[in-house]
């Protein structure tokens, strides 16, 4: 049986972003640690255990590669540039907080949005 649900931002498919430029200026580090994965109760967090998560820089691969729900429509020839991230939490469907990578996206030097990434491996 599958301990954690299941997050609401992972990919049903993988996005093609065969046709879209992906860059950054930020420094992504190589190495993954450990972040705590809770279960949430109305009043409370009750730690669960500690997960192995990806780093920063296998996140952004994951962007590059398309294997995330996006939250906006891409065309050909569009650019997105990376200015930030963090690590985040968000519930999955059995009301665990997971870690998750949220990175600041731009795309076309216009719109701003924020696009979440599974962090767990």
């Amino acid at each position: 049986m599958k301990e954690f649900g299941n997050m609401p931002i992972d990919p049903i498919t993988k996005t093609d972003m065969s046709h879209v430029t992906i860059k950054t200026s930020i420094e992504l580090k190589d190495e993954g640690k450990k972040m705590p994965v809770y279960k949430d109760f109305v009043t409370k967090k009750s730690h669960v255990r500690d997960v192995e998560i990806l780093s920063p820089k296998e996140a952004f691969q994951k962007l590059k590669q398309g294997d995330f729900d996006p939250i906006g429509s891409f065309k050909a020839g569009d650019t997105l540039f990376i200015t930030k991230y963090n690590i985040d939490y968000y519930t999955d469907t059995k009301g665990f907080s997971q870690p998750i990578y949220v990175f600041e996206v731009q795309l076309n030097d216009k719109n701003i949005w924020s696009q979440p990434i599974s962090a767990k491996k």
